[in-house]
């Protein structure tokens, strides 16, 4: 079963694996900062090589 809040990963991995601005990904998610979303997306974010905030 698939649980509503993995759906929010789903849609922001091709994002960030698309290239789309950390910042962006964040702020359509409601983060706070974008360490928030680089520590939800961990897998993603080491392999697109994202910088901070």
């Amino acid at each position: 079963m698939i649980k509503l809040h993995e759906t929010r990963h789903t849609a922001a991995t091709p994002g960030l694996e698309a290239g789309l601005n950390m910042k962006i990904v964040s702020t359509q998610f409601a983060h706070s900062t974008t360490t928030t979303t680089r520590t939800d997306e961990p897998g993603v974010t080491s392999r697109v090589g994202t910088p901070g905030p």
